[in-house]
């Protein structure tokens, strides 16, 4: 009986994601967005203009600063080399990836890349390599407001992980929902380490709770997870 579970990430509303993937693989959902747990750093992702600093997030591959300053200047997609010399350089996601973005502001001279989202709220994303320069994300509302008032105005990036060290993050992604998902499973299992991981994860697909269309579908699968309803019916039915 296979063991991979594919999972859709929701928000608290019990509202499938964007960014999750919907199709036929979809078995279970589980919380996916804006997910805040404690982690063994402190991290700070800012843009500062104005003397109001926005708190972003960090793209996974950027470099650090402790404070790198530069004239704001709208790049759009960011999906050619522009002349940017110095420059902090707005970018709106989408069309090509992250990387793709901070390679070419990092090709125009550019000192820094403010990734901001193209639907609203923020996100959290990686490179995927190591760039040049500093690459931090920013929530749509703020990057459309600073695109449309703030261009030409010195902005200062800040993009700092201190380590050892302790804080909270909010984390959006099937990575998170993922975790939760298996964490049920392993409570479940623990009760139990004759259950078979077919009979848990028929547990988990018989008690979730139905949302979206009746029955299984391919955005929530069979529903969200509920694990002591799941653990119930384990007891009564192995």
């Amino acid at each position: 009986y296979p063991s991979v579970i594919s999972v859709a990430a929701i928000d608290s509303n019990k509202n499938v994601a964007a960014f999750s993937q919907r199709n036929s693989e979809v078995d279970v959902a589980a919380p996916g967005v804006g997910v805040v747990s404690t982690v063994p750093w402190s991290e700070s992702d800012t843009l500062s203009v104005s003397g109001i600093t926005y708190s972003g997030t960090y793209l996974d591959g950027g470099a650090r600063t402790n404070g790198l300053g530069g004239s704001l200047v709208n790049g759009g997609l960011c999906d050619s080399v522009g002349a940017w010399s110095g420059a902090v350089v707005m970018c709106k996601r989408g069309v090509i990836t992250f990387a793709a973005k901070a390679a070419n502001v990092a090709s125009g001279g550019g000192a820094a890349a403010v990734v901001y989202n193209d639907l609203p709220g923020t996100f959290s994303g990686t490179l995927g390599t190591n760039a040049a320069i500093p690459v931090i994300g920013l929530s749509k509302e703020d990057g459309d407001f600073i695109v449309a008032n703030r261009l030409n105005q010195v902005g200062t990036v800040l993009s700092q992980r201190t380590k050892p060290g302790n804080g909270y993050e909010a984390w959006s992604g099937t990575s998170m929902a993922t975790p939760h998902v298996s964490a049920v499973a392993a409570l479940l299992w623990s009760q139990n380490t004759g259950w078979t991981n077919g009979q848990v994860r028929s547990a988990l697909e018989a008690t979730a709770l139905d949302l979206g269309t009746p029955g299984r579908d391919d955005s929530y699968g069979y529903g969200l997870i509920q694990a002591k309803a799941a653990f119930s019916y384990l007891q009564g039915n192995t």
